[in-house]
């Protein structure tokens, strides 16, 4: 194999990863009316893992379908464990060297009222939803810990507890959040919505060789969006994101996927578009400013490269 250092081993907590090729968690839309895994949802993940990168990571499933954005969402709760066991068990076969990481989400304000509860902590313009009390997000946060003891308990190697690209964890943590409340106004109270997530799902999940991160967005690119510099402004401050990360590693967090924008409303920060390369160049500079705060305790993962692919960014 390749003398790349992409092709070299790396330990991430106390699990290594065969490489450092990464597939990114998507959000799909194949899964059975009980939110299960499909023949079709195996079938892709079977070829992901006969890909043989060093860490996959499963798809955004949610932890309720009373609030979600897919119709035809994974779900992992109490009734889909026998299913996705059988699925774990699947993709080991096909090739047990991956690990395998779960991306747990709420939707939050990106639900579809078509068929789920449109849930927000502060309506943003044009999406708006129930707001939700305090009671509920921390009911929401149970649900987080419940989700990741069902992961554990189905074999995978660790969860990914989603803090980006507009969904629950970004709506909480945004500065556009200013509205008084137990999670909302001051960073200090913003933050502590993460932290004690973290904190939780440790607790429900004791096992130290558990891998515990998560996706961030670094700058969501609207304005009092994530990394933003006020809750009318848009302009990148990165003095939120980068304590946010400080705090998730002195609460164990084993990695951290670094990420930026909205799919939703700044998709070309998200997952950059070979036509317009400039916003992929952001991605090293918040992956940089990153590892200064994590390494090396904790590994730093990227995303949005794949147009570079071989340094061509216009083939």
């Amino acid at each position: 194999m390749s003398e790349n250092l992409l092709f070299t081993p790396i330990t991430i907590g106390k699990k290594i990863a065969s490489n450092r090729l990464v597939i990114n968690a998507m959000e799909c839309c194949d899964a059975d009316p009980e939110g299960n895994p499909s023949p079709r949802t195996c079938r892709r993940y079977e070829r992901l893992f006969e890909g043989e990168a060093g860490v996959i990571f499963l798809e955004a499933i949610t932890v309720t379908y009373e609030s979600r954005a897919r119709l035809n969402q994974l779900s992992i709760m109490p009734h889909n464990q026998k299913a996705l066991e059988k699925f774990t068990q699947a993709m080991r076969a096909t090739n047990p060297k991956p690990l395998f990481i779960w991306q747990l989400t709420h939707a939050g304000e990106l639900s579809n009222p078509e068929f789920s509860r449109r849930v927000s902590v502060k309506p943003l313009p044009g999406l708006g939803g129930d707001l939700l009390s305090e009671e509920e997000v921390d009911a929401i946060i149970d649900q987080f810990a419940l989700s990741a003891k069902i992961a554990y308990h189905c074999g995978a190697d660790g969860v990914d507890l989603k803090l980006c690209h507009g969904y629950f964890g970004t709506q909480v943590l945004r500065p556009y959040n200013d509205r008084s409340w137990k999670y909302g106004g001051a960073w200090e109270r913003r933050r502590q919505f993460a932290f004690d997530l973290y904190e939780r799902v440790r607790k429900a999940v004791p096992d130290p060789n558990f891998l515990v991160g998560s996706k961030v967005t670094m700058w969501e690119g609207i304005p009092g969006g994530q990394g933003c510099a006020g809750p009318d402004s848009a302009v990148m401050d990165l003095s939120e994101p980068l304590d946010l990360l400080q705090g998730l590693k002195e609460r164990g967090a084993n990695f951290i996927l670094v990420s930026a924008g909205n799919p939703s409303l700044t998709i070309a920060l998200a997952h950059s578009d070979k036509r317009i390369p400039d916003y992929a160049y952001l991605h090293h500079l918040f992956q940089r400013e990153a590892r200064k705060v994590l390494a090396p305790q904790v590994v730093t993962m990227g995303s949005a490269y794949s147009i570079f692919r071989d340094g061509k960014t216009t083939s």
